[in-house]
């Protein structure tokens, strides 16, 4: 029984999981993009997270991020609090 249904079967030997993952991937970023943009409307206060995390929100926020230094965020160059419409462009001092 197992053979005969194994023999009508049509197989398949290739399986592309790169293009299923990438498109699962775009699916989760633009989902998350999306709501992050809901839910910040406001610059967010990243005195003390590092600057690889810092600059991932910013930029995920639609700012141009300017960073100097190395480290650990000391000072950003827009108060925490500015409406994100007003502002285009941050610049991070990293410690």
């Amino acid at each position: 029984m197992a053979q005969k249904i194994y023999a009508t079967s049509p197989l398949i030997d290739e399986v592309d999981v790169k293009e299923v993952l990438e498109s699962r991937l775009e699916e989760a970023y633009q989902g998350y993009y999306a709501n992050i943009q809901k839910q910040y409307k406001e610059v967010p206060n990243v005195r003390g997270m590092s600057g690889m995390d810092a600059i991932s929100i910013l930029e995920n926020l639609g700012l141009e991020v300017e960073v100097k230094g190395n480290g650990k965020v000391k000072s950003q160059s827009i108060s925490k609090g500015t409406d994100l419409k007003k502002v285009k462009k941050i610049v991070l001092e990293l410690s």
